[in-house]
């Protein structure tokens, strides 16, 4: 007891501790903790060198260890239960609780969707954003409809639909931006009705997420690709701009939102010709949560069909696979149908969901 609060000491390993109140048991813990982390050593080395070859898995089995470890400590996933209100659970009957595996990255399911979506729009950052009651709005100068749009990350929350509609509203009129909804088609329904009674223009920019289950098995892995990781080069970024069209103030923009990346990636391009000729095609590529995510696939008009952004891509997902990732998503235009075919060449052949844009036109 100090100053009238009762000591609590709460373990790394399972926060809700009872409470020690005296330094004989604030020792006796210690002690406790130590011999549980010195054993964890040891045990993580006998459950890894015998665990599957899934990295999901291998977390599947230090879940379990990390269970037999509050044991150890005089804490059990049980108590746990109890105290979230799901009932007493008894120790032995807790050690043999199964842990809820992670989905893993090659069956197809809503929870894989939202796990591309999270990892599509960490490859693709935003300078700016607002998270108002679960939905995530995004700030680009206007640049790309992606980076400037609201994208709901989970249904429900303490204010109606329609009032997040009309705060999202005002938000974007303060930066003198048009409100732009981005709509995943694994959303409830409901939000195209809230924003059709609100006079959203109709769809727009209709998109597939395309999902390639496993990342071996090419061949080939991309010859003649130049590549870049971590943050792309000044001659990727002006070629980059030259064969979108880009004009000055959207280059800029893009720039910024490359700038803002915070998980790894690599930036492929070739080109086509001798040395020091232009760059003819790149893409470049983002791993997050195992999951690498394709972006900004453009080819000069002038050297398609060529194979040229075959081989960017198929050197950005080797790349992709040396730093951990078991599978691979793109987004294309629904109506692409020069780039569908070859996204399904490479073995993109799942669809995991759509989206399209709905568009709010007056500012303010």
């Amino acid at each position: 007891m100090r100053y009238g609060v009762p000591f609590v000491f709460r373990s790394p390993l399972q926060p809700q501790r009872a409470k020690l109140g005296t330094a004989a048991r604030w020792a006796a813990a210690r002690q406790r903790m130590r011999s549980a982390l010195f054993g964890m050593v040891l045990e993580a080395a006998r459950y890894l060198s015998g665990c599957p070859r899934s990295r999901l898995h291998q977390r599947a089995a230090l879940r379990d260890l990390d269970d037999r470890l509050l044991l150890d400590i005089g804490a059990t996933r049980g108590e746990a239960w109890a105290r979230q209100g799901k009932g007493a659970v008894s120790p032995s009957s807790a050690a043999a609780m199964p842990c809820k595996e992670e989905p893993t990255l090659t069956t197809n399911g809503p929870d894989l969707a939202r796990r591309a979506e999270e990892a599509g729009l960490n490859a693709l950052p935003a300078p700016r954003q607002v998270l108002l009651d679960g939905w995530l709005l995004r700030f680009a100068d206007g640049c790309t409809r992606r980076a400037n749009s609201v994208n709901p990350l989970w249904p429900g929350g303490a204010l109606g639909t329609d009032d997040r509609i009309r705060r999202c509203a005002a938000l974007y009129a303060a930066q003198g931006l048009p409100c732009l909804f981005r709509v995943p088609s694994f959303q409830p329904p409901g939000l195209d009705a809230a924003l059709d009674a609100r006079g959203y223009a109709p769809p727009e920019g209709d998109t597939r997420i395309l999902f390639r289950p496993g990342l071996d098995g090419d061949g080939a892995d991309g010859t003649g690709v130049e590549l870049t990781e971590g943050q792309p080069g000044a001659e990727w970024l002006d070629a980059q701009a030259r064969i979108a069209g880009d004009a000055a103030q959207v280059a800029n923009a893009r720039r910024a939102m490359l700038a803002c990346l915070a998980i790894p990636a690599a930036f492929g391009a070739v080109c086509l010709g001798g040395p020091g000729a232009p760059l003819a095609s790149l893409a470049y590529a983002a791993v997050h949560g195992g999951l690498a995510c394709i972006n900004m696939v453009a080819t000069d008009p002038a050297a398609r069909r060529r194979g040229l952004s075959r081989r960017v891509l198929l050197r950005l997902l080797a790349w992709a696979r040396g730093v951990g990732a078991e599978a691979a998503c793109l987004q294309v235009a629904a109506d692409n149908t020069a780039a569908i075919p070859l996204y399904e060449g490479l073995g993109f052949r799942t669809e995991l969901y759509r989206y399209h844009y709905r568009r709010l036109d007056r500012v303010g």
